[in-house]
């Protein structure tokens, strides 16, 4: 492209989408590279890994464009240029609580969000093989599994009334009818941190977050009618929970799991287990999605969207 083709397409951009910015950058000079776009940084952990080891000969760039707006936003603005379009270019978005987007060009994840995929209980398993280092012991393993798939069924259940007040409240955001705006992110980042009980049997939720009542309050947000919130709530409970409880949620939930069965696997005085177990890694919520990214499921419908960029 000539420089006044790019001063143009990057005047276009109106607000200066920094991940668009650098997409026109280095697509000038490698046009035949794969241009990936995603929600945020911690997206780019568990995505560029399994782009690279799919289409390990192809140079890869990744984009954190900052949110799902911004993808769908860089999307447009690529398609709509006759020599951009061109471009082998691809972009990951999150379910969310949002109605499917059902565009093929545009992978979104089966579940709410990437998170999701970590929680699995296939991923769950191999974090125990491998880190915990529970592979000798079948019986071991076998408690430990149940006793994780006990409790997340559990939490999927008791999670439901928060995550239909949160999608009502995300349905208000996107029709402009909110009188106020909250940040659900900041409300939330430790809900789900300590719900599983010390001898990890059961899952104690506060009472703040198990009523349309006391959701109310607690995000001090009324917004929402108890109408809009009983039909929500209708459909969480016909749906796959595993599919639908938010991808933050799952994480906090496996977070506080993995401490807590740590904790059991060293005390030598409980034998949770056959033996005790030790583990050197100390788990950080805020780095998780990095630190097991390699564990994490990779669903066929992201095998089959990245395959198609290998010719």
């Amino acid at each position: 492209m000539n420089a006044n083709l790019i001063s143009d397409m990057l005047s276009e951009t109106e607000s200066g989408n920094v991940a668009y910015t650098e997409f026109l950058l280095a697509y000038d000079s490698n046009p035949k590279s794969l241009y990936c776009f995603m929600e945020g940084g911690d997206d780019l952990f568990y995505y560029n890994s399994r782009i690279r080891e799919t289409l390990p000969a192809m140079t890869i760039y990744a984009f954190n464009c900052n949110g799902k707006e911004e993808v769908i936003r860089v999307y447009y603005l690529i398609k709509k240029n006759a020599e951009l379009k061109q471009s082998k270019s691809a972009f990951f978005i999150d379910r969310d609580f949002d109605p499917p987007f059902m565009n093929p060009e545009i992978y979104e994840t089966p579940f709410h969000s990437i998170e999701n995929f970590y929680s699995d209980k296939i991923a769950v398993e191999r974090i125990l093989r491998d880190v915990f280092k529970i592979y000798n012991h079948a019986s071991d393993l076998a408690k430990c599994i149940n006793i994780y798939h006990h409790l997340h069924s559990e939490v999927l259940q008791k999670s439901q009334p928060v995550n239909a007040w949160i999608s009502c409240y995300i349905d208000k955001r996107h029709s402009n009818t909110l009188t106020k705006k909250i940040n659900i992110q900041d409300k939330t980042s430790k809900l789900f941190t300590q719900v599983i009980s010390s001898d990890m049997t059961e899952i104690g939720l506060n009472n703040e977050i198990i009523s349309f009542e006391n959701l109310q309050i607690y995000f001090d947000s009324y917004d929402i009618s108890r109408a809009e919130y009983d039909f929500k709530l209708g459909l969480f409970a016909i749906s796959d929970p595993e599919m639908t409880n938010r991808g933050k949620f799952e994480l906090q939930f496996l977070w506080n799991f993995l401490e807590k069965i740590k904790i059991k696997l060293l005390d030598k005085t409980d034998m949770f287990c056959s033996k005790t177990y030790k583990v050197k890694l100390n788990f950080r919520l805020e780095t998780m999605l990095l630190e097991l990214s390699i564990f994490a499921i990779t669903p066929l419908c992201l095998k089959e969207y990245i395959q198609k960029f290998a010719t």
